[in-house]
Order: C-alpha cells, then sequence, then structure tokens
C-alpha cells in the first residue's frame, strides 16, 4: 500500500502506525474535505473469515458507543480487492504511551482528568455489553479541543461484545490463546477463563499504576513467570517507588488489582471518583509548586540555594522551564502549578506572550515577571496581561518570599471560588428552585440550619419503566428514559405550586403547601398518571407511576456532615416515611392514600372549587406503620382517579378530568362541574361546585342525561 492509493473515495496520504490487526493511514476525503483515519486489514489476515468478522465487530462496537471519549467511526466497508477498512476521525496529538517515554511518569493531578474520561468511555463500552480486552497507555490517545486535554480510548479490535450479558466470544478455557497485551491483562484473562467488564477494570487500574510510577506492576523476563505474578504476587506499593506518594496510593490499588473480580471497584466511574478523592486530600496538604520560566540557568540554582529551607520543609515546590513553550508544557503536566516566576527576553516565546498563554491555559495561576529591565512601558504591558506582581533583578529574596505567599493566598481563595462555583451551578441542577429560594436565606443564619416544621401534604412518586431491558439497552438508555419522565412529573408538579425537595434513584419526593395541598396533590398524581401513559409512542418508551401520599406536619432542612461542608436540603418525618411506604405497597398506575385522612379528602374537595367522582370498589390493601400496625389504604387509579376505602373491604375513587366516566356496577356518572357518587351506606351524593349533598339513591345510568356544559339534570324514575 502506498500513498497514491485509494480506499474508495478515500485517498490515502501516510502511514500512522501498524498493530496486531492492521495499519492505520491519514486520508482525504475529497467529497467532504476533510481528513480522515482509515484502518486496513493486514493482507496476510484478510483470507481468515474469523479475522474479518472481528475487524467487522470493531467497527460495530465503535459505532454503537457514540461517546465523546471513543473515537468515531464515519464508515465501514469492504473494498473491490476484499480489503476490510475502517473510517475514523482523525485524532491530532500522542497516546498515554508515548507521553510516558517522554515524561517517565503522570502527576497525580494530571492523572486525575485522564482516568475520569477514560472511566466515561469503559462505562459507556460496558453499559451496553461492549469488554475492551486490551486496555493498555498506546491505546489511550491524548488529543487537545478548546484547549483542554480530551481522552479518547482507541483500537477495539480484540473487543468481546456480550449479548444479554453472554459472552459471544471468549478465550479457550484450556488457556491455549490469550487475547491481549500481557502486562495489562487480569488473572482470569491470563488463565483463560469467560471474562467480563471486570477484566478492563484492572487493565484501567494497570494502567494508572504505571503512570504514577512509571513501571507496570509486574515484570518478568519470561511469559510464564510474568502470568505467575500476576495470579499470585501483590504489586510493590507505590510509596516504596514514588517518595511522593503516601499510603493512601497503596490502599488504592490493593482493591484495584485485587486478584478477585467481586473485591475490585464495581465500575470504571467508580474507580476514577476514588482516585479523585485521594487527589483532593493532598491538595489540602500539599506544597505551593512554583515554575521558574528562565533561560539562565543559574537562577535555578539561586532560587533552590535562597529557598532550601522551605523546600525541605515542603512549603514549595520548584519546576524549571527555560522557555515559553516549555513552560507551557509544564503546566500540562503539572495542573497543580500555582504560580510561575518568569522573565521577560528567552528565546522561542517571550515571558510577556508566555503571560498571556498562561492565562488562556491556566487561569487560576498567578503570574509573578522577574527581569533586569524595570522600565515603565514592560511593566505596564506586564500588567495590562495579566501580572500578578514585577520584580526587579537583582532579586530580593525576602520581598520575593513575601510576593509568592501573597499569590498563593491569592490561587487558593481563587480556587474555592471557583469549586463554590461550580457546586452552585450542580446545585440548581440538583435541587428545585422553590427550594433555593427558601434555602439560601436559612443559610445566612447560622441557627437556621435547624429547619422549619409545617403542614403539607407529601407525595412519594417512582417511575417504572414499562418494557425497558436495562441489560439489553443498557444503562445509559435507562438513565435517558428516567430523565425524560423526571421532566414531564417535575412540570406538572410546579404546574400545581408543588416543590420537588429530592431524586432518589427511580423516585422523587415532592411537598405541597398552602392552601388546598392536599387537593392540589392528588390532582397532580392524577395528572402525572395520564401524562406517563401518553408516552408509548415516544422512543423513551411509556412509563408507569407507583405513588403515595400522606398529610400532616412535615419537618424540612439542611441535614448531613458540618465537618465536611455537605449538606443535603430535605423533607422528614412520619407524613414523608407513610407516604414512601405507600408508595411502595402501590401497584402500577395507582396513588395509595392512607384510610385515616378520608375524611380529610372528603373536607378537602369539598372545599375545592374541582369537580370529582367518588365511587365504590371492593380493596384489601394495607401497610404496616412506623409501629408495625396495620393500616387500610385508599387507592388511586391510573389516569387521573384516585380511590380511597370506607372501610376495610372497600375504596372511593376520586376523579378531576371532566368528560371521563367512573364505574361500580352498572351504575355510571359522567364527570363535569356536578357529579353524583355513591358513599359507602349506598348513599349517592351530589358534588357540585365545592359542595356534597344527599341525592336519592336507586337511579341507574339511564336517567342521567347532560343537559348543558357544567351541568347535570337528574329525573326519577317514577316522573
Amino acid at each position: 500500500m502506498s500513498p497514491e492509493d485509494r480506499i474508495e473515495r478515500y485517498v490515502l496520504q501516510r502511514e500512522l502506525g501498524r498493530g496486531g490487526m492492521g495499519s492505520v493511514w491519514q486520508a482525504h476525503d475529497p467529497q467532504l474535505d476533510r481528513c480522515v483515519a482509515v484502518k486496513l486489514m493486514n493482507v496476510i489476515d484478510r483470507a481468515d473469515a474469523g479475522l474479518r468478522k472481528r475487524f467487522e465487530r470493531e467497527a460495530q462496537a465503535i459505532a454503537r458507543m457514540k461517546n465523546p471519549h471513543v473515537v468515531q467511526v464515519h464508515d465501514y466497508g469492504v473494498t473491490r480487492g476484499e480489503a476490510p477498512y475502517i473510517i475514523m476521525e482523525l485524532l491530532e496529538g500522542e497516546d498515554l504511551a508515548a507521553r510516558l517515554r517522554r515524561t517517565k511518569t503522570v502527576e497525580p493531578a494530571a492523572l486525575a482528568p485522564i482516568l475520569s474520561q477514560m472511566a466515561k468511555a469503559l462505562d459507556a463500552a460496558h453499559q451496553i455489553g461492549i469488554i475492551h480486552r486490551d486496555l493498555k497507555p498506546a491505546n489511550v490517545f491524548l488529543t487537545r479541543q478548546d484547549g483542554e486535554t480530551v481522552v479518547k480510548i482507541v483500537d477495539f479490535g480484540v473487543a468481546t461484545v456480550r449479548e444479554g450479558w453472554v459472552e459471544s466470544q471468549s478465550a479457550p478455557a484450556d488457556g491455549s490463546q490469550l487475547i491481549g497485551t500481557p502486562h495489562y491483562m487480569s488473572p482470569e484473562q491470563t488463565r483463560g477463563r469467560s471474562i467480563d467488564y471486570r477484566a478492563d477494570l484492572w487493565s484501567f487500574a494497570v494502567i494508572a499504576y504505571e503512570a504514577l510510577t512509571g513501571r507496570v506492576p509486574f515484570k518478568a523476563m519470561e511469559i510464564s513467570a510474568l502470568l505467575m505474578q500476576i495470579c499470585m504476587d501483590a504489586p510493590e506499593p507505590p510509596s516504596a517507588l514514588v517518595a511522593a506518594l503516601d499510603t493512601e496510593f497503596d490502599q488504592f490499588f490493593i482493591r484495584a488489582l485485587a486478584k478477585e473480580p467481586t473485591q475490585r471497584f464495581s465500575s470504571a466511574r467508580e474507580l476514577a471518583a476514588a482516585f479523585t478523592e485521594l487527589i483532593a486530600h493532598r491538595v489540602e496538604r500539599k506544597p505551593t509548586k512554583i515554575l521558574v520560566v528562565d533561560d539562565e540557568p543559574d537562577l535555578l540554582l539561586l532560587i533552590e540555594h535562597c529557598m532550601h529551607e522551605q523546600i525541605e520543609q515542603r512549603r514549595y515546590e520548584i519546576i524549571f522551564a527555560t522557555n515559553g513553550y516549555e513552560a507551557l508544557a509544564r503546566l500540562e503536566e503539572h495542573p497543580d502549578i500555582d504560580i510561575a516566576l518568569t522573565d521577560i527576553n528567552m528565546p522561542g516565546m517571550d515571558g510577556l506572550t508566555l503571560l498571556r498563554k498562561i492565562n488562556e491555559v491556566a487561569a487560576s495561576v498567578k503570574s509573578i515577571i522577574i527581569s533586569a529591565y524595570g522600565d515603565m512601558e514592560n511593566i505596564r504591558r506586564a500588567m495590562n496581561y495579566g501580572a500578578f506582581d514585577f520584580l526587579i533583578k537583582p532579586i530580593d529574596f525576602d520581598d520575593l518570599e513575601t510576593t509568592i505567599e501573597k499569590a498563593a493566598y491569592e490561587v487558593r481563595e481563587t480556587r474555592r471560588a471557583m469549586r463554590s462555583i461550580e457546586e452552585n451551578e450542580a446545585l440548581r441542577m440538583l435541587v428545585d428552585t422553590a427550594v433555593m429560594e427558601r434555602l439560601v436565606p436559612l443559610l445566612r443564619i447560622p441557627t437556621a440550619m435547624t429547619g422549619e416544621a409545617y403542614v403539607a401534604s407529601a407525595a412519594f412518586i417512582r417511575v417504572d419503566l414499562a418494557g425497558h431491558n436495562r441489560q439489553a439497552q443498557g444503562a445509559q438508555h435507562h438513565i435517558e428514559a428516567l430523565n425524560h419522565h423526571f421532566d414531564a412529573i417535575v412540570a406538572i408538579l410546579d404546574s400545581h405550586g408543588g416543590v420537588t425537595v429530592r431524586f432518589f434513584g427511580d423516585a422523587v419526593l415532592a411537598v405541597f403547601r398552602g392552601s388546598d395541598h392536599l387537593v392540589r396533590t392528588i390532582r397532580a398524581c392524577g395528572e402525572i398518571h395520564g401524562k406517563l401513559s401518553e408516552q408509548t409512542s415516544n422512543h423513551i418508551g411509556a412509563g408507569i407511576a407507583h405513588i403515595g401520599i400522606a398529610s400532616g406536619h412535615i419537618t424540612a432542612g439542611s441535614t448531613g456532615a458540618p465537618s465536611k461542608h455537605r449538606f443535603e436540603y430535605s423533607a422528614f418525618g412520619e407524613v414523608v416515611v407513610t407516604a414512601r411506604k405507600l408508595e411502595a405497597a402501590a401497584k402500577g398506575g395507582q396513588t395509595l392514600i392512607i384510610a385515616s385522612q378520608e375524611n380529610e379528602v372528603l373536607a378537602a374537595f369539598k372545599n375545592s372549587t374541582t369537580a370529582a367522582v367518588i365511587e365504590c370498589e371492593p380493596n384489601d390493601t394495607s401497610i404496616i406503620d412506623n409501629r408495625d400496625r396495620p393500616m387500610p389504604t385508599q387507592v388511586v387509579t391510573c389516569m387521573d382517579q384516585a380511590v380511597f376505602p370506607i372501610s376495610t373491604n372497600s375504596t372511593w375513587s376520586m376523579s378531576g378530568a371532566t368528560g371521563r366516566s367512573a364505574r361500580r356496577s352498572s351504575q355510571t356518572a359522567t364527570i363535569g362541574s356536578g357529579v353524583d357518587s355513591i358513599d359507602g351506606s349506598g348513599h349517592r351524593l351530589r358534588y357540585c361546585t365545592g359542595s356534597f349533598h344527599p341525592v336519592e339513591s336507586g337511579i341507574s345510568e339511564s336517567v342521567i342525561s347532560e343537559s348543558g356544559i357544567g351541568e347535570k339534570t337528574h329525573r326519577n324514575p317514577k316522573e
């Protein structure tokens, strides 16, 4: 294959690399005028049907994920010469293996975002049953987008696709064939056993170990000895290899590299989150990291000599660069740098240009200019470009230390403010606006953290995704479906004056305060049933609600761990507990209301201007309260009806929609602004614009007719 050749319409330009399955080329797509990457299957492998199928499966696996951290596939095909090919996005940058060859190790603070992005890609793959099986630094590509490092997982050539979480292809049981790269293979892979996604988690941990320490955890001259180490030996603690790593990293890798898959982290995201938590703890006690940029190496020696005490006490950590370009590379390798000390006149990129670049790539870093040229023009330009301060050589080190301490304080405050902004944005995503309006004033008053108490109605609403197969459709689809239904639910709650207090996985807690709170709660829940059942035509699929309603005294406020500054606003108390237990007892499409609140419901609707129909039905449902005492319940049926019993063997139903019918035996009442209903003694009740009154019993459906909009005429059969 030569650069002049074509693959269909794609013109090959240059070879980028070779692997076990084929070669990768840069190519030009003249039709769309863009550069792409073309992966060609090796000539020697094209006659092997199994390898051709694996090559095709790689394209299909990547195309299924559609994740920003997985290299994207544009096309797949076979040339007239029977050469299979995959057209992919062209990535510019370097893989993690090249980075490690250049830098030996990666700083923990720089590794954390790499692991987090890898975790997103791996979880996306695992959720749809794809296991990479060959994770290694060479398959982790680092590219730049909008000034930030973006991680892409590549080369799914030996990936396993599991249908219904059963492997469609596994290694031979006798271990005669090993698929993957030995240094990164899990113990179960080395034994040739059937594997699941936790094999990728092992490889993920090996990559992290190598990036931190500069070496893989298991290494031997012979393959048999290497496989024995992986299965039998414990890796050397990272703290024994790198003095800057404390024993917390040792504990992390004990779990991450557990021989037994069940003892590892449960997902890639959990592993990455645990690593990020380690970094957060280190940041609290880390030294001030200073980048010194100057083309005079004597300056570094002078700074190290004059500040040796601070360096020995780990108050300062010094990193050196000889020009602006090298300084930007150091900033990428050490994203936790706090301060940059830079000269103005340097070869390549001068200090003032570097100053502008630092503001673009590391906004929180404070830059201090140190120059022999102290003229006003240079000082003004430096300050206009964002310099924190300007010092003139020869250096007064007492003045420099004071300036560094001031700058370090500003950096800490800036980063704390940035974290607060991020946390506030996250809080706005997680907390209802009405809760925020109530919570923020309370946070300004130290004694107000005790919360507040009020009378209200609580609704606990759980969404059951009808017909959803989590294993087949993946967790991502499951989350998208839940969020789609939650969007509709919250809109309905808002329209009825409810406050969305908290989400609990597939459920949501809402509280209704103020006048007619119970009526509004029932109306909202009825509307939710109807709305979810209407989603059958949507690609998300239908949802079925299970709802529990309780009314009474509720306590609300921020609870959590004060020492960690972590609080969550919530509502709690017996009313909330009852609503949650009622939800657990409710069938799909039902709302349960406790029988002891029957009179409260009747009184609420008596004073309501909204029409309702009440119907008697058998019901045996009961729950257990906090005192383990059986309690009869009231069932609210699906769509827009609420049902509750008058005795332990009957229920009443309530409906707030016009134009619907409620039935018991042969008796029917058509709902309008006036409604006929039957009480527990067989008496028909007349409910019209907020009042109940008896109506003569024994009236059949044939004698109820509608004489006009919003009116009912009732004729006695004797008339």
